[in-house]
């Protein structure tokens, strides 16, 4: 399918796009493009493949399948920069100090 010009400048219309005459070009040259290598994918053999060839002929390998979390390999414990009763700890936030909402948010 050949994409003109006028095709290109009326699709951004439809789009609501303001588009110059360098974009007009750039955009026809890129559809023009696309549709090129949809029409090769469509000439492409797919009837000799049987659904669910895979890409590789060595099968995924698998786990069993256990309920609740994985297995960690650290503690998250080794990973915090502070650690008390389970949680994470942070340095207080200084700018919550003065009662929330810092003046220059909100409202």
């Amino acid at each position: 399918m050949a994409v003109t010009h006028a095709d290109v400048r009326r699709m951004a219309e439809l789009a609501r796009l303001a588009l110059d005459d360098r974009q007009i070009d750039a955009f026809t040259v890129q559809l023009r493009s696309i549709l090129a290598h949809v029409e090769h994918l469509e000439a492409a053999d797919d009837v000799s493949r049987e659904p669910g060839d895979e890409a590789s002929p060595v099968p995924a390998r698998t786990r069993v399948d256990r309920p609740g979390a994985d297995p960690l390999h650290a503690a998250p414990a080794v990973f915090a920069c502070a650690w008390q009763d389970g949680f994470f700890t942070l340095p207080r936030l200084t700018a919550m100090d003065d009662g929330g909402e810092d003046e220059n948010m909100g409202a």
